[in-house]
C-alpha cells in the first residue's frame, strides 16, 4: 500500500491509480532484471508469494479497516467480496477466447493460496465462496453467480 496512490474525486470512486515507486519483481530469464528497479525472484513460486504478499497482506488487508468504518460490514463480509471480485476476474479469464490452459492454472494457484482468500473454492470454470457477502438483501442485487446460498438463501 505505500507504493500505491489512489486519488477520489468526490463521487467516492477511484479513478486514477498510480505506483509511488516503480519498484517490480522478475524471475532470472526476465529480459528486465537489469532494470535497477527489479526485484529478482528465484522461481515462479516465490513470485506468487511476493505477489500474494502485497496484494493480500497489503492493498487488501489495509482497507478492511476503512470499509468496515465505512459500510458498517464485518470483516468476514468484505473479504468475502474481495474474494468474489479476485474469482469474478479469473472467471472471465477462463471465459476469454484464447486463454490458454497454462494462464488460467496460473491463476487458480494464485488464487488458491491467498489466504485469507482461500473462502473461495474451485467450481467448474468459476469458483463459489464458502461465505455470502449479503449484498442480496440490498434493494436491486441478488445472489452473486459465486454465492453459497445459491440454493438456500430467501431472495425477495
Amino acid at each position: 500500500p505505500s507504493n500505491v496512490a489512489l486519488f477520489f474525486p468526490p463521487s467516492g470512486i477511484a479513478r486514477e491509480i498510480a505506483l509511488v515507486t516503480p519498484s517490480f519483481a522478475a524471475l532470472p530469464d526476465d529480459p528486465a532484471t537489469g532494470d535497477p528497479d527489479a526485484i529478482v525472484l528465484p522461481d515462479v513460486e516465490a513470485l506468487r508469494g511476493w505477489l500474494r504478499d502485497r496484494f493480500v497482506g497489503g492493498h487488501i488487508a489495509a482497507l478492511v479497516e476503512p470499509l468496515r468504518a465505512r459500510t458498517r460490514r464485518g470483516p468476514r463480509a468484505i473479504w468475502a467480496t474481495a474474494s468474489d471480485m479476485c474469482s469474478g476476474a479469473l472467471a472471465i479469464l477462463a471465459e476469454t477466447p484464447g486463454t490458454n490452459e497454462a494462464l488460467d492454472a496460473e491463476a487458480r494457484a494464485f488464487l488458491a493460496n491467498c489466504a485469507p482468500l482461500v473462502e473461495a473454492t474451485p467450481l467448474g470454470a468459476g469458483w463459489r465462496r464458502r461465505t455470502c457477502c449479503l449484498a442480496y438483501r440490498l434493494p436491486g442485487y441478488g445472489l452473486c453467480s459465486s454465492c453459497p446460498c445459491l440454493e438456500t438463501c430467501p431472495v425477495l
